[in-house]
């Protein structure tokens, strides 16, 4: 008897051991490796574009002193990124957009052991870009960066010698030049290139133009969304702009084989093709009374089905002469909202999620910084979300001077003084 007790412990004692073996569902455990999140994260930091607020799933490169890709991530959609993945070295973060990158931190080193920690970035970027006033020798090109930089244009015929053509001065945010003796027939390849003050380096490649023959329908432009950077839609409005023109097809394959002649219009809703994300391009070909033909133009645009997360100020603009605004505002999901002037949010109240609001600053200029929590879905209440304008609705006082207060000259060419109360940013002069 006392061997069959000994015999049943033994027996309840394996049974226990063997349960300890066993995981919750009733299987047996196993040892795995470590997850990324037990991993070091050896480069982190947050980067965004300010004009479209956290704008999530941006592909951060970290490229080697070889110029190679070493790694690749993505950021959330609040912009935070981390590398986990890199051998010790020193490494350039840049940040790629459809045809675009830009490059915003530099010799950033990797031990292998020690974390580092790249300061928050807002990302130099191009909000409008628009080729116009196409003609057989010239053409003009027009974009809006979201931040002051300086800007050059690099252009040529396809396959050919490039040349470079630097814009304006550091400080500007929109951006112009009309290309001149140009060959006529031919295609032109561009790349737009910005500096920012905090040192960022942009680029933007895929652009192209076609002089026209100087024959047919002239001062071509074609723009889709009146010269947008990127949409959320498939569904798209194509400006278009051709003398003398009386028809014109419009399709997605580079010779129109896919498109019929319809009646000009200066605007032309279109439906890309499918809506997988990446740059969509069309071309365009007009056609006169007469049958002459110009050349194929093209624009394109990113497609990107990234949700966007937050609040921005008049679409983003830095600057601003009103005392007030519109805020577009947006968290998918969301059902409330708070917006406040302040970080406290006195005297502010819960309402219904809306995406567009009209809004008022005080009426002192100066920087004016708009607060912003959502409710509902996936939302923390607890996260704030910021956009920031410049008011400024004071306008200079200038004092004008030509030649230095002479009142006559026997020349064409003269010299143009200014005093100002308040330096400004931009002046047209005629």
């Amino acid at each position: 008897m006392r061997n069959l007790l000994a015999i049943f412990l033994v027996l309840c004692l394996c049974i226990f051991i063997g349960c300890l073996g066993m995981n919750g569902s009733g299987e047996t455990g196993a040892i795995t490796g470590p997850t990324q999140q037990d991993s070091i994260s050896l480069i982190s930091g947050r980067a965004y574009f300010s004009d479209r607020q956290l704008y999530g799933n941006i592909p951060i490169s970290a490229v080697n002193a070889a110029g190679e890709e070493s790694e690749l991530v993505f950021t959330d959609s609040a912009g935070y990124y981390n590398f986990y993945e890199l051998e010790p070295g020193i490494y350039d973060l840049v940040a790629k957009t459809g045809e675009s990158e830009v490059t915003f931190a530099r010799g950033v080193q990797v031990d292998g052991s020690k974390p580092v920690q790249v300061a928050q970035t807002s990302l130099l970027g191009i909000k409008e870009i628009l080729i116009s006033k196409i003609g057989s020798t010239s053409f003009k090109i027009s974009f809006q960066s979201n931040r002051a930089a300086r800007a050059s244009v690099e252009y040529g015929p396809v396959g050919s010698f490039q040349q470079i053509v630097t814009i304006g001065q550091a400080g500007a945010t929109y951006h112009e030049v009309t290309l001149t003796d140009l060959k006529s027939f031919t295609n032109y390849e561009l790349s737009i290139y910005l500096t920012g003050d905090d040192g960022q380096a942009f680029i933007l490649r895929g652009l192209s133009a076609a002089t026209t023959s100087g024959a047919g329908p002239d001062n071509l432009m074609v723009a889709v969304n009146e010269g947008a950077y990127e949409t959320q839609t498939q569904n798209v409005t194509i400006n278009l702009n051709a003398d003398n023109a009386s028809q014109m097809r419009i399709g997605e394959a580079y010779d129109l084989s896919d498109a019929n002649w319809v009646s000009y219009s200066p605007t032309y809703d279109y439906s890309f093709s499918n809506f997988s994300p990446g740059t969509k391009r069309v071309y365009v070909q007009f056609k006169d009374s007469d049958g002459q033909t110009s050349s194929i133009q093209n624009d394109s645009i990113l497609l990107n089905q990234t949700g966007y997360i937050g609040i921005w100020i008049n679409d983003g603009d830095a600057l601003t002469n009103e005392s007030n605004a519109v805020l577009s505002i947006a968290y998918p999901g969301a059902t409330q909202m708070q917006i406040s002037n302040s970080s406290s949010f006195i005297n502010s109240f819960w309402e219904p999620y809306i995406e567009l609001k009209k809004w008022e600053f005080s009426s002192e200029d100066g920087l004016k910084t708009v607060y912003c929590k959502f409710k509902g879905g996936q939302a923390d209440p607890e996260e704030i979300f910021t956009a920031s304008i410049l008011v400024d609705t004071t306008p200079p006082e200038v004092k004008m001077e030509i030649n230095g207060g002479n009142t006559y000259t026997a020349s064409t060419a003269v010299s143009l003084s200014f005093n100002f109360t308040t330096l400004p940013t931009e002046m047209k002069v005629a």
